[in-house]
């Protein structure tokens, strides 16, 4: 078997492995409040043909843009359908991550494409947001396909690579704003090999051999590519303008202008070492130990010295990333995935090292066997995250995340629709402090021309259906226009609650039909 054929079937194999583990209950847990905003976000857009980019919230179009496929070829509507389809955006784009891998046979050898394939398919945290609908997981292959254009050019000089490499940054610019940090990382990673090549007293002139056209051709694809997506295809004059002054708010929040404010030691903690409410451990410390391996490949002169400043690169661009990301003082779990894939091709470079190091058999083989028990590990603790612990703190990635029990909140108001005498139309008001109600826009999308949002209560409560935080118990009660029935606490998130109050004669009616038994027997 040549080497193309076998570049194939390894990754095919990873791909074979990572398709079960990302579609295997894709709706099982509800969707986070920051998912269903980007589903309202795509439901605009496939309802109207409209989508403009907001500088202030929501990240940026290719999100939305690359959905439309999934959400026509699975053929369901999407007032009705479940969280399935979406979540199945990000769920390929984890499989194109790993495809990306084929750029970098050259660096990692059979074994190091091997187990870089599998890390990509069995990482917890990787895992775990390929199955949610936000921008990280689209970042995260955006930015491996620009490391992985970027190298293959620096190989070949060939203008197809350039070219690739900027329409993948430029995708990276379209999706989240922090691909800024990336860049930035990318840079100080470049200056730190130019810096020790030069040191050493070797060549540092690659830059100089770039012919001039290959620098317009690259500029060429960023530009194109970033205005097609922040102009929404020509429809919207302000996003590519818009995309720059995005960064004002943003550096605020980044600043500590914002509920998301951990310590620097946050990510380590979540990644590498968590257990909590007696939960198990949840480490990842296996794909830092095989990186490992790959740093100090770049001090070696074990392989080529394109390999060796490939691997002094990435242990930079990585170390630099990582950093970035613990300084700022706003963090959210799923940020720190694209530092992670960093992590994973130093890990191949690392593996292929042990295995042309190593040559003997028994060597080989214990070296095999402990990769083997690693990659289970890994395997588990995936399994424990999306089966099991997929919405209880125990797991280091649930972060905020909305509880089952909001379906059971959801089903409840849509039977009670449906014996209301206006249907869907009927008169819905939601009261959370600070407007905290997301995702429930998405499950009450039905009644959304009739639902009201509220931050505190409001002066005229006239709906039959009122939904309300615990909080504002005694102004609802004293505030109903016609007498109501509370119905019930349903769960939101951890130590967050939803009272339901049903206007009387509904409420009666919803007994006397028997639907109440109904949802004992659901229970």
């Amino acid at each position: 078997m040549n080497r193309f054929w076998q570049t194939c079937l390894i990754l095919l194999i990873g791909v074979a492995v990572a398709v079960p583990l990302r579609w295997a209950n894709l709706a099982q847990r509800p969707f986070h409040a920051d998912e269903s905003v980007q589903a309202m976000k795509f439901r605009t857009l496939w309802n109207t043909g409209e989508y403009k980019y907001n500088p202030n919230e929501f990240h940026g179009p290719t999100l939305h843009y690359f959905s439309l496929p999934f959400q026509w070829i699975s053929g369901q509507d999407i007032e009705t359908e479940s969280e399935a389809p979406l979540r199945s955006v990000p769920a390929f784009f984890s499989l194109l991550a790993i495809l990306t891998l084929c750029c970098f046979r050259s660096a990692l050898g059979r074994s190091g494409l091997f187990i870089g394939s599998l890390l990509l398919a069995l990482s917890p945290s990787l895992l775990f947001y390929s199955r949610y609908f936000i921008h990280e997981t689209l970042l995260c292959t955006f930015t491996l396909l620009f490391l992985a254009a970027s190298w293959q050019y620096t190989q070949t000089l060939r203008r197809r690579w350039i070219l690739l490499s900027a329409v993948a940054l430029a995708l990276m610019y379209a999706t989240k704003e922090t691909f800024v940090f990336n860049v930035a990382a990318a840079a100080g990673g470049l200056f730190f090999l130019l810096a020790l090549e030069k040191f050493k007293g070797s060549s540092t002139a690659f830059l100089k051999q770039v012919p001039r056209s290959h620098w317009f051709i690259a500029l060429g694809g960023f530009l194109v590519t970033g205005i097609l997506f922040f102009t929404s295809f020509f429809t919207h004059r302000a996003g590519p303008l818009d995309s720059i002054l995005t960064y004002f708010p943003w550096l605020a929040r980044a600043g500590g202008e914002s509920s998301h404010i951990w310590p620097w030691y946050y990510y380590l903690e979540r990644y590498f070492w968590f257990s909590k409410d007696s939960g198990p451990l949840f480490t990842e410390l296996f794909l830092l130990i095989l990186a490992l391996f790959g740093v100090w490949t770049g001090f070696k002169d074990h392989f080529s010295p394109a390999i060796r400043r490939l691997s002094l690169f990435l242990s930079a661009y990585t170390l630099l990333l990582g950093t970035i990301y613990c300084v700022i003082p706003y963090k959210t779990p799923w940020c720190f995935i694209v530092v992670i894939q960093g992590v994973v091709l130093l890990a191949g470079i690392g593996t292929h090292y042990l295995f042309s190091t190593w040559k003997g058999r028994l060597p080989r083989i214990l070296i095999s066997l402990v990769l083997l028990g690693g990659l289970f590990h890994l395997f588990y603790q995936g399994h424990l995250m999306n089966e099991k612990h997929y919405e209880e703190s125990k797991n280091p990635h649930v972060y905020a995340h909305t509880l089952s029990d909001v379906r059971n909140l959801t089903h409840t108001v849509e039977k009670l629709g449906s014996i209301h005498p206006d249907g869907n139309k009927m008169l819905i008001q939601v009261i959370a402090r600070d407007g905290d109600y997301w995702p429930l826009p998405w499950y009450l999308r039905t009644f959304e021309n009739n639902t009201g949002w509220y931050p505190q209560v409001p002066d005229n409560l006239a709906a039959p259906v009122i939904i309300y935080s615990p909080r504002f118990s005694a102004q609802v009660k004293e505030g109903v226009k016609k007498p109501h029935q509370p119905a019930g606490f349903y769960g939101f998130r951890p130590n967050v609650f939803f009272q339901l109050s049903v206007e009387q004669s509904l409420w009666d009616e919803y007994i006397e039909k028997g639907l109440a038994r109904e949802d004992e027997e659901e229970d």
